[in-house]
C-alpha cells in the first residue's frame, strides 16, 4: 500500500495509490471529484480493506475501501486521514488540528443502500497515554483490536501498543 506523490508548486500531493499484491503493482485510482487521482493508501486488512486518505474539494477525507465500496469520511469536519484497518472495517486515523488520532469500530454498520444514506462512524478519542500527552498518532490495529501507534509527550516520541477488552 502507498502512494504516489508528485511536488507542484501549490504543495505535495498524492497522484494516486497503490497495491503491490503478487509481485505486481496495481494503481488505486478511487475517482476525480475535486481533484484528479489525489489518493494515497495507507493500510490494509488481511481481507483486503484499505484505509487511506484523498484530497477532495479543499480537504483531505479518510477513505475507507471494501471490495468495489468507497467510502469518505471527515472527522469533525476537518482534514483526516485513515491510517490502519482490519478485517472488522476497524478504522484508524487523525484529524488536522486533533491533538489525539481515533478509531471507529465497523464502519460499514451504518452502511446504507447508497453512499448519500450513510452515517458518520461513532469516533472514538485515542489518548494514549492519558496524562502528558502532547500528540497520539495511531498506525496499525489487528483483528483483536491491538493497536499500535506513536504518541509525543515533553520528553519526546514514543511508540505504544494499546490493548484492552473493552476496544
Amino acid at each position: 500500500m502507498g502512494g504516489l506523490w508528485a511536488i507542484r508548486s501549490m504543495g505535495t500531493f498524492p497522484s494516486g495509490g497503490f497495491e503491490w499484491s503478487n509481485g505486481t503493482f496495481t494503481i488505486v485510482n478511487l475517482g476525480n471529484a475535486g481533484c484528479t487521482n489525489c489518493t494515497s493508501l495507507n493500510g490494509i486488512s488481511n481481507a483486503g480493506n484499505m484505509s487511506g486518505e484523498a484530497f477532495r474539494f479543499d480537504f483531505w477525507v479518510g477513505v475507507f475501501k471494501q471490495s468495489k465500496d468507497n467510502d469518505f469520511f471527515k472527522f469533525q469536519g476537518g482534514d483526516t486521514r485513515f491510517t490502519g484497518v482490519n478485517d472488522k472495517a476497524d478504522i484508524l486515523g487523525f484529524g488536522a488540528g486533533a491533538m489525539h488520532g481515533f478509531w471507529a469500530k465497523n464502519i460499514e454498520t451504518n452502511e446504507g443502500t447508497a453512499d448519500a444514506t450513510e452515517t458518520e462512524p461513532s469516533y472514538m478519542l485515542l489518548n494514549f497515554p492519558a496524562t502528558g500527552v502532547i500528540d497520539t498518532i495511531p498506525f496499525g490495529i489487528n483483528d483483536v483490536r491491538g493497536i499500535v501507534g506513536t504518541y509525543s509527550d515533553s520528553t519526546g516520541q514514543h511508540g505504544f501498543l494499546a490493548k484492552s477488552e473493552i476496544l
